[in-house]
């Protein structure tokens, strides 16, 4: 009785052929391989002519056998188109076989490179801050190793220079008196864009954005040596793509001098030449910044905030608006003479304000000026942070074991990307505090609220539950001031305290959506973006070419981001 194996084929030591191989036989059936000879009757089926050519098969040797049957599974898997590595059926006349030849090749999945684009050399130059000399090793390498010459697209190098000269001639660089608070007087080369209007309009075009729907944001701050001012030019409504990821949303740097303050003296200058009366945009700056932009003195003033007229508390003062500011500056320079003893009865308005000059003086700040939702999400993570450091230092241990540092002003506090993860692992820290320090919780329980607050109103959407959260917070921050009190440690309320617990809230509710629109991060970052290219062109400030190559690598860090 013959029986399956169990892959369901039948032996074939156990098969019974029709025919007995050998020399003497002198014909076949044509059909079923049988013999044919007098008086012998076979039975010519398909079956039967499988069971004869295994057994002839076999009868050569155990290699020649191996070789009919891989021809015969090669023969299928070209015929049917069969990769290798791929598990394909086998007819046994019973239940099929299941075979796989060989393991799966990677390049099977592999997507095939038609041509590499200039977009794609851009962003891989941004990305890998490859100069222009890496960049044609890197085009040359391509080539050869795929074995094209046009596996990377064609003119590379014309085209990148194409847009070199497309924003070159707007460019200008000059030697202009700067104030600096040490030397006095200084002079320095200052890089700008002389018609703002155009740059821009251009900007819009070049990344094929629609002119009524380009959000247009300005940002200014000082980092890295250089005094910036930052245009960025995006549709809020675009999904990102990889391409937007390494461009930075058209980041371009409008103007740049080396070693400057941010001084309402020193930003006056620069913006004048800017002509930024011109453009319709948004600013995104630090606190810092802002009032120097708009007048105010620094921080350590009484009434220092620049949406209010208010004291650093949790409670909102008369809201400014830009006539207000003038009024104020006017009085302390003609009443006053200038004299900063006494800048609080002026509500700290000590300089002109620079910006929107040609807007409504009942504007509210509040409503044209966004607070700055990074510096608020570092001051309060850092100042929460810190207070339970200070009671609980084994916090410290618990953070570095989430790969947490601390990078804050002066060694104190967390920079943003740290703080975030400080507030994604809360659950998990608030576990080790209630086991070993419980009565430390009210803290866990504000960094937690102020969450809700940012999960809310600081990305692109305005979530409903942003105005619960606000109240929440407060009364926890209330709660963990009072905590603080009992175990005689200090937290204070600053005005980043002040700025989140007054201001925010009308912003985003004036304006319909969160604050991530506004964000000041891309002017935080191009500090380090803009380093490695000056790194290329880089003079000293006393050298002659000092200008033309601070000209020089702004056209080649801009020309790579449009």
């Amino acid at each position: 009785m013959l029986t399956r194996n169990s892959n369901g084929m039948l032996p074939i030591s156990e098969t019974e052929p029709v025919i007995s191989f050998s020399a003497n036989n002198s014909k076949l059936c044509g059909q079923c391989y049988s013999i044919l000879s007098a008086g012998h009757v076979h039975n010519c089926s398909s079956s039967t002519a499988v069971k004869n050519l295994i057994f002839l098969s076999t009868s050569l040797g155990s290699i020649q056998a191996e070789q009919v049957a891989s021809g015969i599974i090669q023969n299928k898997m070209s015929a049917d188109c069969i990769s290798t590595g791929t598990t394909f059926s086998l007819s046994t006349g019973g239940n099929p076989l299941n075979v796989t030849v060989g393991c799966p090749s990677n390049k099977v999945n592999r997507r095939s490179v038609k041509q590499v684009s200039l977009q794609v050399i851009k962003e891989l130059q941004v990305v890998l801050e490859l100069s222009n000399k890496k960049t044609k090793q890197l085009i040359s390498t391509l080539r050869k190793g795929i074995g094209s010459k046009t596996v990377v697209e064609t003119n590379i190098f014309g085209k990148l220079n194409d847009f070199s000269e497309s924003i070159s001639h707007f460019y200008h660089v000059e030697k202009i008196d700067f104030l600096d608070n040490e030397l006095g007087i200084v002079e320095k080369d200052l890089v700008y864009v002389q018609e703002s209007s155009s740059f821009t309009m251009d900007l819009i075009n070049q990344r094929g954005l629609d002119v009524h729907s380009a959000f247009v944001r300005i940002s200014m701050d000082s980092g890295g040596s250089f005094l910036k001012i930052i245009i960025n030019v995006f549709d809020v409504n675009e999904k990102k793509k990889f391409s937007v990821m390494y461009m930075n949303s058209g980041v371009q740097i409008l103007a740049i001098v080396e070693d400057v303050p941010e001084s309402n003296h020193n930003l006056i200058i620069i913006l004048e030449k800017l002509r930024l009366q011109d453009v319709n945009f948004f600013v995104a700056f630090d606190l810092k910044c802002a009032n120097a932009v708009f007048g105010l003195s620094g921080h350590a003033g009484k009434r220092a905030c620049l949406w209010c007229e208010g004291l650093k508390n949790g409670e909102c003062g008369k809201l400014r608006t830009l006539g207000s500011l003038d009024y104020w500056y006017e009085k302390y320079s003609v009443e006053n003479k200038f004299k900063k003893s006494n800048m609080q009865q002026y509500m700290n308005v000590i300089h002109p304000r620079i910006l929107y000059l040609e807007k409504s003086p009942d504007t509210l700040i509040q409503h044209l000026v966004p607070p700055p939702e990074l510096h608020l999400l570092i001051g309060v993570v850092s100042t929460l942070g810190c207070l339970l450091m200070d009671i609980w230092p084994e916090f410290d241990d618990w953070l570095k074991t989430k790969s947490v540092h601390q990078r804050g002003y002066q060694g104190r506090g967390w920079d943003g990307n740290n703080s975030n993860k400080i507030l994604k692992n809360l659950d998990e820290l608030d576990k080790v505090v209630a086991s070993q320090v419980p009565q430390l919780r009210p803290i866990i329980q504000c960094l937690k609220d102020f969450k809700i607050v940012k999960d809310s109103c600081f990305g692109q959407i305005l979530l409903t539950e942003y105005k619960m959260a606000f109240t929440v917070f407060k009364n926890s921050f209330l709660s963990t001031q009072e905590l603080a009190q009992a175990l005689r440690k200090k937290c204070s309320l600053s005005w980043k305290f002040h700025i989140l617990l007054c201001h925010v809230q009308p912003f985003v509710e004036h304006h319909n959506c969160g604050l991530a629109k506004f964000a000041e991060q891309c002017g935080e970052a191009i500090h380090s973006k803009f380093k490695p290219t000056w790194s290329r062109y880089k003079r000293a400030e006393d050298h002659a070419q000092h200008g033309e190559q601070l000209l020089s690598s702004v056209i080649n860090f801009n020309e790579r981001r449009l």
